[in-house]
């Protein structure tokens, strides 16, 4: 018989690997600091407009008188200037100028009524704001007024038309009563009475003779309209009116 040999049985085993371990962190993950954000400022976006915007207006300026309505372009100065003819004389209108006797004229004459005289030779010329006073030789008081300022109206009326007495005198004074000049005027047919006539402190700028008024003074109100006839909007802040130099708003 062949000689036996020695077996050797080797058993293989299957290895398995170890489960990982699963380490639970310490502590939560420290996140690292960070710098506040900044806004950092911005310019304004410029605009290029793109295109011209135009305004387009309408403008009429009417004038017409206070009492009647009667358009400026359509006053006239009076063909006859003369304030005593034949009719009754019954409404003068003055404007108030503060000059003096010195600087009046007109044509009454020394025979007529007529007078101006400065009682405070001291101050012939007063400008400042006056008390006035305008008596008939009826008795009757025709003007009254005080704190009179240059370019205000004196009224010597009768509003029936009637004639007015044959003299008014007129009584100018400072508002501490001190008169400083006295005008007599002739309002009889007997002497004449113009447009434009002063007496002192006192011009003459319209009157009414036999019913008929005869001016070189109209009192006026301006009208403005202005109209946006555009498409872009529109604001009216102010109103420039500039006549004879002098400039309201």
């Amino acid at each position: 018989c062949a000689p036996s040999k020695d077996l050797s049985i080797k058993w293989f085993f299957p290895t398995v690997s170890p489960a990982p371990t699963i380490r639970e962190p310490d502590a939560a993950p420290t996140a690292l600091p960070t710098a506040p954000r900044t806004n950092h400022p911005t310019q304004s976006p410029s605009f290029t407009p793109t295109e011209t915007v135009e305004c387009f207006v309408e403008a009429s300026i009417t004038c017409t008188t206070t009492e009647g309505g009667t358009e400026c372009k359509d006053l006239t100065q009076p063909t006859q200037a003369m304030c005593t003819e034949d009719d009754v004389l019954s409404l003068l209108k003055f404007t108030y100028t503060g000059n003096t006797c010195a600087q009046s004229s007109n044509n009454q004459g020394s025979n007529s009524k007529y007078a101006c005289s400065e009682p405070n030779q001291s101050n012939p010329n007063f400008t400042g704001k006056a008390d006035i006073e305008c008596i008939g030789n009826n008795g009757f008081i025709y003007f009254k007024g005080s704190n009179v300022e240059q370019g205000d109206t004196i009224l010597i009326a009768n509003q029936d038309n009637t004639a007015l007495p044959e003299k008014v005198a007129c009584l100018v004074a400072d508002n501490d009563s001190a008169a400083y000049q006295i005008v007599d005027i002739d309002t009889s047919n007997d002497y004449a009475i113009r447009l434009k006539d002063s007496f002192g402190a006192f011009t003459l700028e319209s009157c009414t003779s036999g019913g008929t008024p005869k001016t070189c003074q109209y009192d006026v109100e301006y009208t403005y309209v202005v109209s946006n006839v555009g498409t872009s909007n529109m604001n009216i802040t102010k109103v420039d009116q500039t006549i004879g130099g002098n400039t309201n708003s």
